[in-house]
């Protein structure tokens, strides 16, 4: 439950943000991944939820398959709508093939989605196609000392296991590793 109120507060901030500074999203397009369980959730419950209370009007979300390779029927239907923004609930690699339809068939808004793909490891699926993408996280590598210290570590960690492909830690990682050490603290406290 915590992590549906945090995703919902986290896209709502987003929203006002984009609408705070006069970004135009008066109109978007919901795509979503249908066999993947949290991107589901996001791109037909919380998604319609979200952008329906802050007033922005939307089509019916539009749904593709992990696996698929050719996403121009999907992206096509979403912009017979003309939309200003495309909240997208996918996983990284899936985003990123999203992303590059997008751009392909010629969508200059942007792309708008939660925590699903705010991977700092995975920008390079997006390529120069990430411009004007915004995403929201529970946890960022480089916004305080703290998350950079953690980082550090985190990239020394998996250097000493060989893991070179993740130099960045995910929200999910950083998540991960709190909940290690409140349960550590929580079996200690209960003995």
């Amino acid at each position: 439950m915590a992590v549906r109120v945090r995703r919902g507060k986290q896209f709502t901030r987003l929203l006002k943000t984009l609408k705070n500074k006069s970004i135009k999203i008066d109109k978007a397009e919901i795509l979503y991944v249908s066999d993947e369980r949290v991107s589901n959730i996001s791109g037909t419950k919380f998604y319609p939820a979200i952008l329906k209370a802050n007033g922005i009007t939307f089509g019916d979300p539009i749904a593709f398959q992990y696996n698929s390779f050719d996403l121009s029927p999907q992206v096509s239907q979403a912009l017979e709508r003309k939309p200003d923004v495309i909240a997208l609930a996918g996983t990284p690699d899936s985003a990123g093939k999203v992303i590059k339809e997008l751009r392909r068939q010629g969508f200059q808004g942007r792309v708008i989605g939660s925590q699903i793909f705010a991977d700092p490891n995975s920008l390079e699926l997006f390529g120069g196609d990430a411009d004007g993408m915004l995403i929201v996280a529970g946890f960022w590598w480089d916004r305080t000392d703290a998350t950079r210290a953690f980082t550090k570590k985190f990239a020394e960690e998996n250097a000493k296991r060989a893991l070179t492909m993740k130099k960045i830690p995910h929200h999910t990682d950083a998540n991960a590793y709190d909940i290690v050490y409140v349960l550590k603290q929580v079996m200690e406290k209960a003995g």
